[in-house]
């Protein structure tokens, strides 16, 4: 709490983009390239959705 908040935003930021760039590694080496939208949004939110529901957005992901 000793940080002030710009540079604890400054931080969060760049962990949330470390974070994401590990996220999109991981996917590119098990599937390599293709579909790499589709893949972020399974693993970021798959568990949110129902099948039916993941369906309709993966459609106008892809």
């Amino acid at each position: 709490m000793k940080v002030p908040g710009k540079k604890r935003l400054l931080m969060s930021l760049s962990m949330s983009r470390m974070s994401l760039e590990i996220m999109v590694c991981g996917i590119r080496e098990k599937y390599g390239d293709g579909d790499l939208k589709k893949h972020v949004f399974l693993r970021m939110y798959g568990n949110d959705f129902t099948d039916k529901e993941k369906e309709k957005i993966l459609e106008f992901i892809t």
